[in-house]
């Protein structure tokens, strides 16, 4: 996974591409996150499409592996951290594991625009309480130094 990383850095790079979001889009992955959700009330499918991608909290562990991973490979463009993120220790996992930055989508769509707010309130509190007071110090600490 490494040398494909590698080169998959290289390319994106040589093509101006300057971050990179880290779920994975193979086929074996985003094959076996195709979801279905159902309306009790209206007995059908919620989606239009019927099914959709898989979201939320469900996929948090996974994209921290992938962020986890892809910082292991010594990748030098920012990896951006998605999958679960709805609370400041989310967005704490996922910069321990390597991201730059993280995106929220099911937390935003679920709770509104404060949920932003609510998230960065909670993670500057934790930051004065228990430092580092730059957050980009934390990033990729989850990794045993070799």
């Amino acid at each position: 996974m490494n040398a494909a990383l590698k080169f998959v850095e290289r390319h994106l790079a040589n093509h101006g591409v300057e971050h990179v979001l880290n779920l994975a889009r193979d086929q074996d992955a985003t094959a076996c996150w195709v979801a279905l959700a159902i309306d009790h009330l209206a007995k059908c499918p919620v989606l239009g499409n019927v099914t959709g991608g898989l979201s939320g909290p469900a996929i948090k562990p996974v994209g921290l592996r992938m962020v986890y991973e892809i910082y292991a490979s010594g990748i030098k463009i920012p990896i951006i951290g998605c999958g679960g993120i709805s609370n400041y220790k989310d967005v704490l996992e996922y910069i321990l594991a390597g991201a730059s930055a993280v995106e929220i989508g099911t937390a935003l769509y679920e709770n509104g625009p404060q949920v932003i707010e609510q998230i960065n309130n909670d993670l500057n509190a934790f930051l004065a309480k228990e430092g580092p007071s730059d957050i980009t110090m934390l990033r990729g600490k989850a990794h045993k130094e070799g």
